[in-house]
Protein backbone atom coordinates (compact mmCIF):
# COMPACT_ATOMS: atom_id res chain seq x y z
CA UNK A 1 0.00 0.00 0.00
CA UNK A 2 1.16 3.39 -1.18
CA UNK A 3 1.96 5.96 1.42
CA UNK A 4 0.40 9.57 0.73
CA UNK A 5 2.23 12.49 2.26
CA UNK A 6 -0.02 15.32 2.35
CA UNK A 7 1.91 18.89 1.03
CA UNK A 8 2.77 21.60 3.63
CA UNK A 9 3.06 24.49 2.56
CA UNK A 10 4.19 27.66 5.11
CA UNK A 11 1.94 30.28 6.14
CA UNK A 12 3.98 33.19 4.64
CA UNK A 13 3.00 30.92 1.48
CA UNK A 14 -0.82 30.58 2.17
CA UNK A 15 -0.81 34.47 3.03
CA UNK A 16 1.04 35.33 -0.57
CA UNK A 17 -1.44 32.73 -2.61
CA UNK A 18 -4.15 34.39 -1.22
CA UNK A 19 -3.23 38.00 -1.62
CA UNK A 20 -2.48 36.97 -5.44
CA UNK A 21 -6.37 35.79 -5.93
CA UNK A 22 -5.10 31.94 -6.38
CA UNK A 23 -7.93 30.01 -6.12
CA UNK A 24 -6.49 28.25 -2.09
CA UNK A 25 -9.83 27.25 0.05
CA UNK A 26 -8.56 27.67 3.41
CA UNK A 27 -10.19 25.34 5.81
CA UNK A 28 -9.64 26.52 9.44
CA UNK A 29 -10.08 24.25 12.38
CA UNK A 30 -10.18 26.57 14.94
CA UNK A 31 -12.97 28.36 16.98
CA UNK A 32 -15.26 30.17 14.38
CA UNK A 33 -14.59 33.36 12.29
CA UNK A 34 -16.62 34.75 9.60
CA UNK A 35 -14.52 34.92 6.37
CA UNK A 36 -15.56 34.77 3.05
CA UNK A 37 -13.10 32.66 1.76
CA UNK A 38 -12.48 30.55 4.95
CA UNK A 39 -14.67 27.46 6.16
CA UNK A 40 -14.65 27.18 9.85
CA UNK A 41 -15.15 23.74 11.51
CA UNK A 42 -13.83 22.22 14.50
CA UNK A 43 -11.16 19.13 13.80
CA UNK A 44 -13.57 17.46 16.76
CA UNK A 45 -16.31 18.17 14.44
CA UNK A 46 -14.85 17.73 11.13
CA UNK A 47 -13.98 13.58 11.68
CA UNK A 48 -18.09 13.46 11.77
CA UNK A 49 -18.42 14.78 8.52
CA UNK A 50 -19.40 12.06 5.65
CA UNK A 51 -19.45 14.41 2.86
CA UNK A 52 -16.85 17.36 3.48
CA UNK A 53 -17.78 18.40 -0.85
CA UNK A 54 -21.44 18.97 0.36
CA UNK A 55 -21.66 19.79 3.62
CA UNK A 56 -18.45 22.48 3.26
CA UNK A 57 -19.34 23.65 0.02
CA UNK A 58 -15.54 22.52 -0.88
CA UNK A 59 -14.57 21.61 -4.42
CA UNK A 60 -12.53 18.30 -4.66
CA UNK A 61 -11.03 20.49 -7.98
CA UNK A 62 -9.84 23.33 -5.91
CA UNK A 63 -7.01 23.34 -3.13
CA UNK A 64 -7.85 23.80 0.29
CA UNK A 65 -5.56 24.70 3.00
CA UNK A 66 -5.85 23.32 6.41
CA UNK A 67 -4.76 25.44 8.88
CA UNK A 68 -4.79 25.60 13.24
CA UNK A 69 -2.97 26.91 15.60
CA UNK A 70 0.36 24.93 16.01
CA UNK A 71 0.04 22.72 12.70
CA UNK A 72 -0.69 19.13 14.27
CA UNK A 73 -4.16 19.18 14.00
CA UNK A 74 -4.32 20.40 10.75
CA UNK A 75 -2.07 17.75 9.74
CA UNK A 76 -4.58 14.88 10.53
CA UNK A 77 -7.40 16.94 9.33
CA UNK A 78 -5.70 17.06 5.79
CA UNK A 79 -4.98 13.60 5.37
CA UNK A 80 -8.45 12.83 6.56
CA UNK A 81 -9.77 15.11 3.53
CA UNK A 82 -7.32 14.12 1.01
CA UNK A 83 -8.62 10.95 1.48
Amino acid sequence: MKSHRTPEIAPAELARRLEAGEPVRVLDIRAPVAEDRFHNVRGSEFVRISDPEGELGLDPADPVAVVCARGNDSKVIATLLGR
